[in-house]
């Protein structure tokens, strides 16, 4: 019986929890695999990033305004000469209407 697995089955045997000791215990792994997985999965969704923004593209705002994108920060990073802005970059740029 070593390595045996309630929760699995691995030995394909039917074996009972009886004792409240025992049904607390497969509940208690039961709602911790829950767990796991359901915050595996809210990892996997906050490390979701937009695309790169360059300077040269035109990013136009629900109201019909267009923002013009330059870094605030002073620091530009360039792809094949074209600077990339910063997520934190779009926090302040103008909008002109």
């Amino acid at each position: 019986m070593l390595n045996y697995s309630i929760i699995e089955n691995s030995l394909n045997i039917k074996l009972e929890c009886l004792s409240k000791q025992s049904l607390e215990y497969k509940d208690l792994i039961s709602n911790t695999l829950k767990e796991q997985k359901t915050t595996q999965v809210d990892k996997k969704q906050a490390i979701a990033k937009l695309h790169a923004l360059l300077e040269n593209q035109n990013l136009e705002c629900i109201h019909g305004g267009k923002v013009i994108l330059k870094s605030n920060k002073g620091k530009t990073f360039k792809d094949d000469g074209v600077p990339i802005m910063l997520e934190s970059d779009l926090l302040n740029s103008s909008i002109v209407a």
